[in-house]
């Protein structure tokens, strides 16, 4: 027979069970346009394993994911949902301090930015990544940025010894500059990309980078190039260089 107090305890338990594993479903969806009427206001309002949901259209901004672990994507992918900068000489975004965090169900949950056509990028790198940080940017569309004479600027550049991002399935085309990828420091992982008609594909500098089952080719120069810790599995043809 259960007694009022086993019954108290009970209620206790299931409490604090509730609290400790149901945490992430208390995370919100915010929709842009709608809830928010840009893309950095939805950033802005989003809390640690929040979810910004970007609709089709064409969004003119400079986007900052910094300190927080939110995940940012489009809703019908690349060919409908473009994100061109609105002060083309800064990064279309920049991510910086944001590393895996570990929710109450023990989960983890990186920071994401997928499903964009990002075009228009200038003077600067297209996509500032800075750690700590293993973001993962992934299924996006990355073209036409930065002009032939520009020779030390990238489409997407990794700092920090404790970066480790994920780079995986985009596309690259038109992009001029020093290279697509370029690992200055860092972990950081290029895996499944397609790179055609650019200047260059990927290049690492911290010798610790991985680059994996990648596709290079018809580029202008120097397809892959610099000091990796793990590269295979690239197919690699018809650039002026293949390799450096």
């Amino acid at each position: 027979m259960e007694t009022p107090v086993k019954r108290l305890l009970m209620f206790f338990c299931l409490i604090i069970s509730i609290f400790i594993f149901a945490v992430p479903a208390f995370s919100k969806t915010i929709i842009v346009p709608g809830d928010a009427s840009t893309i950095q206001d939805g950033i802005g309002t989003a809390d640690d394993f929040d979810t910004v949901v970007v609709l089709p259209g064409t969004y003119s901004e400079n986007l900052i994911l910094s300190g927080r672990d939110v995940v940012v994507l489009s809703s019908e992918g690349p060919d409908v949902t473009v994100l061109q900068p609105l002060d083309p000489d800064l990064p279309v975004l920049t991510i910086d301090n944001a590393p895996t965090l570990r929710g109450r169900d023990g989960r983890n949950f990186q920071p994401v930015f997928s499903g964009f056509m990002i075009d228009g990028g200038n003077l600067s790198h297209t996509v500032y990544i800075d750690g700590p940080t293993d973001a993962i940017i992934r299924d996006n569309i990355f073209c036409n940025n930065i002009p032939i004479s520009v020779y030390d600027k990238a489409v997407i550049v990794c700092y920090g010894d404790s970066s480790a991002p994920l780079i995986e399935r985009n596309t690259f085309y038109g992009n001029y500059g020093l290279t697509c990828i370029w690992i200055i420091e860092g972990h950081g992982r290029i895996i499944n990309n397609t790179f055609e008609a650019n200047k260059s594909a990927f290049y690492c500098n911290s010798g610790l980078g991985e680059a994996l089952n990648n596709i290079a080719a018809n580029n202008v120069g120097t397809a892959i190039d610099g000091s990796f810790g793990k590269i295979d599995y690239n197919d690699v043809w018809n650039n002026v260089s293949d390799y450096g």
